[in-house]
């Protein structure tokens, strides 16, 4: 496979969305054990980040609640592997689908990399892998791979994450907003103006598909608050009061809000729809 370019984790830190950037910019440590550690986090969030654009592609496809469910609820390294491989396949041929891409890397020493960095996850957490002890050797083992897995997301620069603010309607009648960039280890970047928006959601992270000129809201599957991303983990719900995002970030305490004026795709709620109406089934799925 022919890589785009090639990204080092320097320019890896500033051109690839936030929050990948964030976990690229965590590999600045001098410290093996941390730099191991910031390695797999890494891997797991390149992962989770995926499958979690996957997940809100497919919503917007009108992919059923059931379905929708069992994936969001699927937790770990190894689930986020196969969210992804289950919608690239889903969707492979489609004409207007969602990062193509997948289809090469998946088949690639990119996704070989990224099973191999599951694998050591996985002996880590089983107490079979001592991290600590040795972690120069698996640093000097793993250090191909590494580089690997942040050429083989060179692609995402072409799939920027934004928020869309303060829309307005002119006298002319057409709509402009103001673009934030949200990408590098700062969450939100310079400010663009946007010129006929109307219809596209504010408020809320936004991925571009610059190839296709198409948006796609990323909502709640990604959300950025008081400047941290968090990612959803939809509760089962038995358990809806339990805590639904966690922080990319290791050390950032997740906030207890959930998101307000969701994107409604069938334009019934304007203002936007709260999560709890977001996330539950259609009134024909309820009988």
């Amino acid at each position: 496979m022919t890589l785009p370019w090639h990204l080092d984790e320097a320019s890896a830190r500033h051109a690839l969305p936030h929050p990948i950037a964030v976990l690229c910019d965590r590999l600045r440590t001098h410290d093996d054990a941390s730099r191991l550690s910031a390695v797999l986090v890494l891997a797991e969030g390149i992962a989770r980040y995926l499958a979690l654009v996957l997940l809100a592609d497919a919503a917007a496809r009108g992919t059923s609640p059931s379905v929708l469910s069992r994936y969001t609820t699927a937790r770990g390294f190894g689930s986020a592997l196969g969210t992804i491989q289950h919608f690239a396949n889903a969707t492979r041929g489609a004409p207007d689908r969602l990062l193509p891409e997948l289809d090469a890397l998946i088949a690639s020493p990119w996704w070989q990399a990224l099973d191999r960095f599951k694998a050591l996850r996985n002996d880590a957490s089983h107490g079979r892998v001592n991290l600590a002890a040795e972690a120069t050797t698996l640093l000097r083992r793993h250090d191909e791979d590494l580089r690997t897995l942040i050429d083989g997301c060179a692609f995402l620069v072409r799939y920027p994450l934004g928020i869309l603010r303060a829309v307005r309607t002119g006298g002319n009648g057409r709509t402009s907003g103001r673009w934030q960039a949200c990408r590098g280890p700062t969450p939100r970047g310079g400010l663009v103006e946007l010129h006929d928006v109307g219809g596209i959601p504010s408020d809320q992270i936004l991925l571009v598909d610059t190839a296709r000129a198409r948006v796609l809201t990323v909502a709640p599957f990604l959300c950025l608050l008081d400047d941290d991303f968090y990612w959803l983990d939809l509760p089962p719900p038995e358990d809806r009061a339990r805590m639904p995002y966690r922080s990319p970030v290791p050390g950032v305490p997740a906030r207890d809000s959930l998101p307000t004026g969701l994107y409604d795709p069938r334009g019934a709620h304007p203002d936007g729809l709260p999560f709890a109406q977001w996330s539950a089934p259609p009134p024909s799925l309820m009988a």
